[in-house]
């Protein structure tokens, strides 16, 4: 990637996260307004819990190195890749690790938004940890 396109990736995923808080100022608009800190406050917690669950599980089941993975490679990857290992570290590949990880982290805060208070404001995060690893992060 030549610096043109690096610097479009990066303006890019900076657009991505800025659009997480501004979400959930969004919906927040929607609800009463004693609920936008607990809007902000879910969507904040997606930009913090789900990059990590990201790069444990998708990014290793998504990409394997060699193509051979569980049932042939054909539908899940392996664990070769567990954490980012294995990967080229040059600013390339982080670059777009990052890009992915801010859509894989706005996912979450979509659902969240959409529920507005109602199903997902008693939930704790362990169970939005559950909610994102069963639903978000296989596709």
């Amino acid at each position: 990637m030549n610096s043109g396109d690096i610097a479009w990736m990066l303006i890019s995923t900076a657009l991505v996260v800025f659009m997480v808080p501004g979400l959930a100022l969004f919906y927040g608009g929607m609800d009463r307004s004693k609920n936008v800190l607990n809007m902000l406050n879910m969507n904040m917690y997606c930009i913090g819990i789900v990059p990590l669950l990201w790069v444990t599980f998708s990014w290793t089941l998504g990409n394997s190195s060699d193509g051979s993975g569980f049932w042939g490679g054909d539908l899940i990857g392996n664990w070769d890749q567990f954490g980012l290992d294995g990967l080229n570290m040059d600013p390339e590949s982080l670059i777009f690790v990052a890009f992915l990880m801010t859509f894989a982290s706005i996912t979450p805060a979509l659902i969240a938004s959409v529920y507005c208070s109602s199903a997902y404001e008693g939930s704790t995060p362990d169970k939005r940890s559950a909610i994102t690893i069963l639903m978000v992060l296989p596709h």
